[in-house]
C-alpha cells in the first residue's frame, strides 16, 4: 500500500508501515496452523491476537483519517483550480473562474458578499486572494499588478490586502491596544480618515485595551481583529464571518457602524458569511453558493 506524502508526514508513514508489518507477522503465525482462541490454549497466541485487533483498529482509524484528509484536499484543490482568471484593479475588482465562479466590484468602496454553507470553499477564496493559499492555475491581479500565478507569487504582507479571520488572530503576548497599534504601523499610503480612537469607540473596545487576548471573549477578540484590519488602511478588505462570535444584541449596531465606515472611506470589501441577513445587508452584490458552484 502506497501512502501519499501530501496527506501524511514521514513519522505517520513510518508508523503506518510498522503497523502493517505487525499485522502481516501475526497473520503469518495464524496461517501456520496455530490455534489462537483461548489464553489457556495458547497464551502467547492469545496476546498476539489481542494485539492484532488493536493494530487493525488503529489501521481502520488511520484510513478513516486518510479518507477525510483526502476529501478535504480534493475540495480545496477543486476550489483553487477553479480560480482561472482573477483580476483586482484600482477602480474595478473582477473575479472570474472556469467553474461558474464570477463576480466583480466595479467601484472603490463597493461591498460583495459571498453567501453559502460551511465547507463549500468561501474561506479558501479569501485565503487565495490574500496570498495564504497558492493557486494551481490562473492569475490574481491587484491594481494592475500580478500578485499570484503558478510561477509568480507576492507574499501576503506585500499585497496591501487585510484579512480578518473568524477565529482569534490577535498576538497573544500583546494587549488589545498594542495589537491595534500594529494595524496602524502597517498603514498603507492610501489617504483615508480612519482613526484609532474613533474605531475603538465605534466597536466598543474602550474597556478591553489593557487586556490580553486570553482575558477577553471570542466576540471581543473578533471585534479587535476587525479594527486592526481596518487601521491597516488596505486596498482590499476581506472579512471571514466578522460577527459570528458577537452577541446578537450588539451585532446590529456594530454592523451599521462597520458599513458606514467602509462606505465613508471607500474601502472595497469582500465579506464571507452563511447568514442571509448579514449578506444582503452588507453586499451591494451578493454571490450565492449553490451545489458547490458560485
Amino acid at each position: 500500500m502506497k501512502i501519499s506524502n501530501r496527506l501524511f508526514n514521514d513519522q505517520q508513514i513510518n508508523q503506518f508501515s510498522k503497523n502493517m508489518e505487525n499485522i502481516q507477522k501475526i497473520q503469518s503465525r495464524i496461517s501456520s496452523g496455530k490455534n489462537i482462541i483461548f489464553a489457556s490454549d495458547d497464551p502467547v497466541g492469545a496476546v498476539e491476537l489481542s494485539g492484532l485487533k488493536d493494530v487493525t483498529g488503529r489501521i481502520d482509524q488511520f484510513l478513516k483519517n486518510a479518507n477525510l484528509a483526502n476529501d478535504r484536499l480534493q475540495l480545496m484543490d477543486s476550489t483553487l483550480e477553479g480560480a482561472k482568471d482573477i483580476f483586482i484593479r484600482c477602480n474595478e475588482l473582477a473575479i472570474q473562474a472556469s467553474n461558474d465562479v464570477s463576480f466583480n466590484i466595479k467601484n472603490p468602496g463597493d461591498i460583495v458578499s459571498i453567501l453559502g454553507p460551511s465547507g463549500v470553499g468561501k474561506t479558501t477564496i479569501l485565503r487565495a486572494i490574500a496570498g495564504l493559499e497558492k493557486i494551481y492555475k490562473g492569475e490574481i491581479w491587484l491594481n494592475n499588478d500580478l500578485i499570484s500565478s503558478i510561477d509568480f507569487f507576492i507574499e501576503p504582507e506585500n499585497r496591501g490586502i487585510a484579512l480578518s479571520f473568524q477565529d482569534n488572530s490577535l498576538f497573544p503576548h500583546l494587549n488589545v491596544r498594542q495589537n491595534l497599534i500594529i494595524g496602524e504601523k502597517r498603514k498603507s499610503k492610501i489617504k483615508r480618515k480612519i482613526k484609532l480612537d474613533e474605531c475603538i469607540e465605534l466597536f466598543q473596545l474602550e474597556s478591553l485595551l489593557k487586556k490580553f487576548p486570553h482575558e477577553i471573549s471570542a466576540g471581543e477578540a473578533q471585534r479587535a481583529s476587525l479594527v486592526r484590519s481596518l487601521l491597516s488602511n488596505p486596498s482590499l478588505l476581506l472579512l471571514d464571518e466578522p460577527f459570528s462570535n458577537v452577541d446578537i444584541g450588539l451585532k446590529e449596531k456594530l454592523q451599521k457602524n462597520l458599513k458606514n465606515l467602509l462606505k465613508e472611506n471607500k474601502i472595497s470589501t469582500i465579506i464571507v458569511t452563511h447568514n442571509y441577513e448579514e449578506a444582503f445587508y452588507f453586499g451591494g452584490k451578493c454571490c450565492l453558493f449553490s451545489k458547490n458552484k458560485l
